[in-house]
């Protein structure tokens, strides 16, 4: 080969590197920020981006899933039924399967009775919402008239929890926004892989929680979510391996010390929660009459306390969203009217120094005043130490509601 070949060679090698380059990063480009306007509520701006990053082929099935969700949010629900279908169909191993799966079959649902309304039918099957009234109602919310309010938007990975974009000390992280949790948390690791500087105070503190109590250290620290900051305590708990704070990805969680004392509303359809600054009654605070779509809920220590019904059997539940799905330990079945089928699913989850068994099956039938959901998927953990029931997002998912702390309850919005 002449020297004159071997440059044009070369010269067609660089080209394609270059080119292969490019065509990379304007992937992996598209999909960041098409996941990105996602999260702003832009969907119009993210799915030409997010159509681009699926038929590159990067970041499948991630971009696909964005996708559909885009697609739905703009009332396309035959895309975005084809979307969630390619999913199941060609990554049944991935773990937005199951989240994929659900939403394939709700939007079939609807498309064949003609419904392309927002939001889940009405008419039953799978995991449905289903209303108590007899008629469809939408409640309004007064209680936003005047005062400062803080909207902040949220994505749901493929566990379903809530997770927020925020800035703590001046890292940008992730947070996820757990009810279920009395303080705001994180684990020593991730101050030290962020390189979080904190205002460390002389208290160490037990950590409460849905899930038991763990020792921790505390510090003073400065909390951006948009607009809204505030200064919080933050509970920072030394790695081990019996956790019982497993987060995902070892992000903070921002627990009831942030938000407590604020009216928040949670809106499910869109991804938003909205902060307002109430001035809550000094004593015991008592709900009241009760208004179209609200319950009631009390406090024991941080945790939100509800009256739930599980298969028309009344049980007290932990309103928590930083459950990824209905979790019983297995001393509740039995208080809850439950037993364990003979097809329930086992698993066990090895971990250094730790062993955790658990099984999982549906129950028929799940009620909180207003809302109804049938054939619910549910966990039971076996030899865990949280007190009660946790009401987490197989119920609460796609839901719109407000937590007012001035009165103590929860005021469902639902939608004809």
């Amino acid at each position: 080969m002449g020297a004159r070949q071997s440059l044009t060679l070369l010269l067609i090698f660089l080209v394609l590197s270059l080119f292969c380059a490019s065509n990379a990063n304007c992937e992996e480009n598209a999909f960041d920020k098409g996941t990105a306007l996602y999260k702003k509520g832009k969907y119009e701006e993210a799915l030409p981006l997010l159509r681009s990053a699926s038929a590159l082929g990067m970041s499948r099935p991630s971009s696909i899933y964005y996708l559909a969700m885009c697609y739905q949010q703009l009332g396309d629900l035959k895309q975005a039924r084809d979307s969630y279908k390619l999913i199941c169909t060609q990554y049944p191993n991935s773990a937005l399967f199951d989240r994929s799966f659900s939403m394939l079959k709700d939007l079939e649902q609807r498309l064949s009775s003609g419904s392309t309304k927002p939001g889940r039918s009405s008419t039953g099957g799978p995991g449905v919402l289903k209303l108590n009234s007899a008629r469809s109602q939408s409640f309004p919310v007064s209680v936003w008239d005047g005062g400062e309010t803080y909207q902040v938007s949220y994505s749901r990975e493929s566990d379903g929890r809530m997770y927020l974009d925020g800035i703590l000390n001046g890292k940008l992280t992730k947070f996820l926004f757990d009810t279920g949790a009395g303080v705001t948390f994180c684990r020593q690791s991730f101050v030290n892989k962020l390189e979080v500087k904190l205002d460390w105070i002389s208290e160490s503190a037990i950590i409460p929680g849905a899930m038991g109590e763990a020792p921790a250290k505390v510090a003073i620290c400065k909390i951006s979510l948009g607009k809204f900051t505030r200064e919080n305590k933050i509970y920072v708990e030394q790695d081990r391996p019996d956790s019982y704070y497993p987060a995902l990805d070892n992000i903070p969680i921002i627990g009831q010390s942030f938000f407590g004392d604020l009216m928040y509303r949670v809106d499910g359809r869109a991804g938003l929660i909205t902060f307002k600054k109430v001035t809550i009654p000094k004593g015991p605070i008592k709900p009241g009459r009760l208004g179209p779509g609200e319950v009631p809920f009390f406090r024991d220590g941080a945790h939100m306390i509800v009256k739930a019904k599980v298969n028309d059997r009344e049980c007290d539940m932990i309103f928590d969203t930083g459950a990824s799905q209905v979790v019983f330990a297995d001393r509740h079945l039995a208080q809850c009217g439950l037993n364990r089928p003979v097809d329930a699913t086992s698993s066990t989850k090895r971990g250094s120094g730790s062993v955790r068994d658990s099984y999982a099956f549906k129950i028929d039938r799940l009620t909180l005043g207003p809302i109804d959901r049938q054939d619910v998927n549910v966990a039971v953990l076996v030899n865990t130490k949280f007190s009660k029931p946790l009401l987490g997002q197989t119920f609460l998912k796609d839901l719109v509601y407000t937590v007012d702390p001035v009165r103590n309850v929860i005021r469902f919005e639902t939608f004809n």
